[in-house]
């Protein structure tokens, strides 16, 4: 069984709104849409914002989550209703997209999220490979905390089960990491895997040619490799 959602923060500001096209939102949504509708019969679109912005196929499942939140609850929010969808169900490989970018209005943020998701989803059989022995698969896992590059990635239900989500912000600062961290930074975990990743060492490593590898850690993320 394998499940893809695609998480859309669509918390614009008015003035993003304004310089934006109408359907800024719905050309993002549609290329993830395009690169995931013959994967697997079950998809997954949660929004944050409001969601008459998209316009969405009837045999997607939508979630629609809190419609005021912003950062850095748009990022908490979705894991956190992922995490409570799967609470009571058998493992499922998971794959989590989202329209990471939509606060630039052009740029490189486009690029590193249109790569990033085109090279997951190309390497679906190798990463959904990989999780029948590791906690979730992602590309260029970096910070002081440790996430994947635009938080995008698969992983296994019972892995995201194990993911303390914080109620407020002085609870987030208290546990030590990034909002984007959280996937990867569980109580508890077994071993991760990391396919295709780039170098931040090299300058303007997004409009570079995408070198796939395997890395594997295991324990907490020590901050480098």
């Amino acid at each position: 069984m394998f499940d893809v959602w695609i998480h859309n923060n669509c918390l614009l500001s008015d003035v993003e709104k304004e310089y934006r096209d109408k359907n800024f939102l719905q050309s993002i949504f549609d290329e993830l849409f395009e690169l995931v509708e013959d994967l697997t019969d079950n998809i997954h679109v949660t929004i944050s914002g409001e969601p008459r912005y998209l316009k969405i196929k009837d045999e997607v499942h939508v979630h629609q989550l809190d419609k005021k939140q912003g950062w850095p609850w748009c990022e908490i929010e979705p894991i956190k209703y992922i995490k409570n969808y799967y609470k009571d169900k058998p493992n499922t490989k998971i794959l989590y997209l989202n329209n990471f970018g939509v606060v630039q209005g052009d740029g490189d943020l486009h690029t590193i999220r249109k790569t990033i998701s085109s090279t997951l989803v190309s390497n679906h059989k190798k990463c959904l490979e990989l999780l029948n022995d590791s906690d979730m698969i992602g590309m260029n896992m970096h910070g002081q905390f440790g996430n994947f590059q635009a938080n995008m990635w698969y992983c296994n239900s019972e892995h995201i089960k194990k993911v303390p989500i914080p109620n407020h912000v002085e609870e987030l600062q208290t546990l030590d990491y990034s909002p984007e961290s959280l996937t990867a930074f569980p109580a508890e975990k077994v071993i991760y895997d990391l396919i295709g990743y780039f170098d931040h060492d090299i300058g303007q490593w997004w409009k570079k040619d995408v070198e796939v590898k395997e890395r594997k850690h295991e324990g907490h993320w020590p901050g480098g490799w």
